[in-house]
């Protein structure tokens, strides 16, 4: 694919409109057939943000710049008490956004996405491009694993091994063939890698003893520490803290927390420093939190999966499609401009209003082999299925 515009589209956004019979649809004919054509000759890759479990589980809200402005005070304004603001940061996140994912189920929109990948990548022709398609997402929850299992996805989420499964990078390379029980033939089965650029409540390290991250039932683990620290939930001077910290810092806000944090009690402080322990600890995740940066660009799986994701974006024909996905993480923002000087790859970005247009074509100001979707009203998984569902019809 051409660095240039292809000479048949007039412009690089592509109009989403809804038909008589209440779906959407790609109104332009040049429009439908270009991305009919590139879904069949591309490298597939796809990036989620929190868009595709909107609905679903709580989104992050004001928690990384909470993060941001407790950093940015010195030790005398919490009274020496910095650390306990941090651990209950972690504690309130923890209970209001990773507890409620225990029981998450994936949406119909969210299953019938894997649906229509998993046909996309089936029924394409070629025979020169593996029948593989790539999913990098920054989501903790396991929406995407719970949705391409509900639709008998053969899917791979980097981890090997069966009575301890341990994450490897090495797995995203492998296919998978079935072959007849005569030995006629193999044909390849399609399969969908599922890459967590910022970890997943199914990863849990081994007590910190190495940087190996093995699979995590993660019902059992967020109750286990649950259990092990109610004592803090039934504590009202903590809860009343999770209101302070509800809305969007401020220096009064701030006040309000160093107010609050003076009032709690020394047990608690030392059960909330013991819960931050045992939370890092026992999750791998990234904590939406500027410090994002620097474990993402150190942990060695997390430099590995973002390398995995550079090498997937500088493939000759590789397509990238963005949808629910901000670019507000910088360093992801700043992997995807530097693949973007391959002039074999393209990145569609979802806009999900009409509003978001204008930022998303200021941040890619400078290429020309990113495209624009928006819809009439909301671009939102519903329509995206829509979309995807016309591909190769």
């Amino acid at each position: 694919m051409p660095n240039d515009q292809p000479t048949h589209l007039v412009t690089n956004v592509i109009d989403i409109v809804k038909g008589d019979d209440g779906r959407f649809s790609i109104d332009n004919d040049n429009h439908r057939s270009f991305v009919s054509d590139a879904f069949s000759c591309s490298h597939i890759n796809f990036l989620l943000g929190a868009g595709f479990s909107a609905g679903s589980v709580q989104c992050l809200g004001d928690r990384e710049k909470w993060s941001e402005a407790i950093n940015a005070c010195n030790e005398h304004w919490f009274d020496g008490k910095r650390q306990i603001a941090e651990a209950l940061l972690n504690y309130e996140f923890f209970c209001n956004v990773l507890i409620p994912m225990r029981n998450v189920e994936p949406s119909d929109s969210q299953k019938r996405l894997c649906r229509e990948v998993k046909r996309i990548v089936q029924s394409r022709g070629t025979t020169t491009i593996p029948k593989r398609a790539c999913v990098f997402t920054t989501n903790y929850d396991p929406l995407i694993e719970l949705a391409l299992e509900a639709e008998n996805c053969i899917f791979n989420d980097g981890f090997e091994g069966r009575n301890q499964p341990r994450f490897a990078t090495r797995s995203f390379s492998r296919l998978q063939y079935v072959q007849s029980l005569s030995m006629e033939y193999a044909s390849q089965i399609p399969t969908i890698n599922v890459a967590k650029l910022h970890g997943s409540l199914t990863w849990r390290s081994d007590d910190g003893q190495t940087d190996d991250i093995y699979y995590c039932d993660y019902k059992k683990g967020l109750d286990a520490l649950a259990e092990e620290y109610k004592v803090l939930l039934e504590n009202q001077t903590v809860c009343k803290t999770f209101e302070v910290i509800g809305g969007e810092p401020s220096e009064a806000s701030l006040e309000s927390l160093a107010k609050a944090l003076g009032s709690i009690d020394e047990i608690a402080c030392d059960k909330l420093l013991s819960f931050s322990k045992a939370y890092y600890l026992g999750f791998r995740l990234v904590n939406p939190a500027k410090q994002k940066f620097a474990d993402t660009v150190l942990g060695l799986t997390y430099y590995e999966l973002l390398r995995l994701y550079a090498n997937e974006l500088d493939r000759n024909n590789a397509l990238l499609v963005a949808f629910g996905f901000s670019f507000a993480d910088e360093h992801i923002l700043e992997i995807t401009k530097r693949a973007l000087e391959n002039p074999q790859l393209m990145l569609w970005v979802c806009c999900h209003t009409e509003d978001n247009l204008d930022a998303y074509q200021s941040l890619f100001s400078s290429v020309s082999n990113v495209w624009f979707f928006k819809a009439e009203e909301k671009l939102d998984l519903e329509v995206f299925c829509d979309v995807l569902g016309m591909v190769g019809k």
